[in-house]
């Protein structure tokens, strides 16, 4: 058992979870139910023409963790489109106008023994459901919701990761998922996005935000958002003697950065870029080329294409849409991002050689347990002695709350 817990000291070390969005600022680190952890965006296996957005949150969240009345948690969607830039090229243009957001918004007794949620998607689509609740039978408007707790399904190597990030080093792949048996607070919403938008849609810039409510005097503080998972802990992280991003990066408002900050942000990821291009000793990326990936990532948000709906049989996967564009191709992918995408891989390798070499892998390729073709489509989650001893660590470790 000494051994078993100094293994997992080890792996909930300090850096430990510098990958996806977990623990990714020092304010989110404190406060666990607004730390948003992963977006995912796919066309439902089991109701084919709606989407399936999930957000998960609080990670290593124990038995008794929970959801907050003081914290409201919404998705952001808005119509986009590809245009020319220049000769030659194309980018993705995000419209201002036609905003639509999905909030969730929680009634938490004092025992904590169940949650209330209510899912507000607005155009008539509303529904409100119980803790743990699986939502079979959706109303008119189509909407299925579910909150609970449930397995983590992101996966990846935190060693390789670590090794990547500090020394610029591509270790071998090892099969060592670090957040195995572990567990997070999650959302999940299906709909139809015409049914959302009152019109077909293709192109939507999808991102999700929790902002802190005080329920007094209703002023809100927003603590954390998410658009792409990897920006904040692998595209902001500070190298020595350079100041911390992360908490201002996650405080700006989805679609809305504020332009006193981005040359900070363009400048960080930029030089971060331009150090894992040349972790495998060659640069892949041009100067220019670089720069047109940062201004994609500056506009932080899941590509997804709504008219793609009814498969994701031939989609390569998470990124797809974006990489399409900065090729100069009018990407015909759904986008989004799927539970079972190798979202490391695919970051590792185009970072590195912008997909003109061999793959790149960390050699973990799947969630700790396997997701279901069922709404809420998430597995349940881990209730071994395993997964208690690694939430009362990790959360120890990291200074989480």
């Amino acid at each position: 058992m000494k051994l078993f817990l100094l293994a997992l000291l080890g792996c909930f070390s300090a850096p430990s979870l510098i990958a996806s969005d977990h623990i990714d600022g020092p304010v989110t680190t404190k406060h666990g139910v607004s730390d948003l952890t992963d977006l995912y965006a796919f066309p439902s296996p089991s109701n084919p023409g709606h989407w399936t957005l999930i957000l998960n949150l609080y990670p290593l969240a124990q038995k008794q963790s929970h959801f907050s009345s003081k914290v409201e948690y919404s998705f952001t969607l808005r119509e986009a489109e590809i245009v020319p830039d220049g000769a030659r090229q194309l980018k993705v243009s995000i419209k201002s106008s036609g905003e639509k957001t999905i909030t969730c918004r929680f009634v938490t007794p004092h025992d904590h023994a169940n949650h209330t949620a209510t899912c507000d998607a607005g155009n008539g689509m509303k529904r409100t459901v119980e803790f743990n609740a699986i939502d079979t039978k959706p109303d008119s408007s189509g909407l299925l919701f579910f909150h609970g707790r449930r397995s983590e399904a992101f996966f990846f190597n935190a060693g390789w990761a670590g090794s990547l990030i500090n020394k610029g080093k591509i270790s071998p792949p090892a099969k060592a998922n670090t957040l195995s048996s572990t567990n997070v607070l999650s959302l999940v919403v299906e709909l139809d996005l015409n049914a959302l938008f009152g019109k077909k849609v293709s192109l939507v810039a999808l991102t999700a935000q929790s902002v802190s409510v005080d329920e007094c005097t209703g002023q809100r503080q927003p603590m954390d958002r998410i658009g792409r998972p990897e920006v904040t802990n692998i595209l902001l992280p500070a190298r020595k003697g350079e100041p911390e991003l992360r908490d201002s990066y996650n405080q700006e408002n989805p679609f809305h950065l504020q332009q006193a900050h981005a040359a900070a942000y363009r400048g960080r990821m930029t030089r971060n870029l331009a150090f894992y291009d040349m972790s495998d000793g060659t640069a892949d990326w041009s100067v220019a080329q670089r720069a047109a990936l940062v201004e994609m990532l500056l506009d932080d948000c899941l590509l997804i294409n709504a008219a793609k709906s009814a498969s994701r049989a031939k989609s390569r996967g998470y990124f797809s849409i974006e990489t399409d564009v900065l090729k100069g191709i009018n990407s015909e992918s759904p986008g989004g991002r799927a539970l079972t995408d190798d979202f490391m891989d695919q970051l590792y390798t185009y970072m590195i050689n912008r997909n003109t070499g061999k793959a790149i892998s960390d050699g973990v390729n799947a969630p700790s347990r396997a997701v279901s073709d069922s709404f809420p489509y998430l597995a349940a989650p881990d209730t071994s002695i395993r997964a208690w001893i690694k939430a009362i660590i990790g959360r120890l470790v990291t200074g989480s709350r």
